[in-house]
């Protein structure tokens, strides 16, 4: 739970994908100091929840590999399709 939670945390914070950060954390590149934060992961699995063009949170997912993680994140984001079947 605290890995998901960081990846949240990260996403909301910068506004972007976690596994967009990855190679901007590498020492010597311009994020790098963000690895010392306690909070901060740039593991894919984050993304920034947008509302009305607003970041309004970050969603976090962890428990399996990167690729899982980033599975399970794509599918949680798209949309629900029997709700928009109602509204057609």
């Amino acid at each position: 739970m605290l890995i998901s939670h960081r990846k949240a945390y990260t996403a909301a914070l910068t506004q972007q994908r976690t596994s967009d950060l990855f190679e901007l954390v590498q020492p010597g590149k311009e994020l790098f100091h963000l690895m010392s934060q306690d909070s901060f992961c740039a593991m894919g699995g984050g993304a920034p929840l947008v509302h009305d063009g607003v970041v309004v949170g970050g969603l976090g997912i962890s428990g399996g590999t990167v690729a899982q993680d980033i599975g399970i994140l794509e599918a949680a984001l798209q949309p629900r399709r029997h709700e928009l079947q109602k509204s057609l």
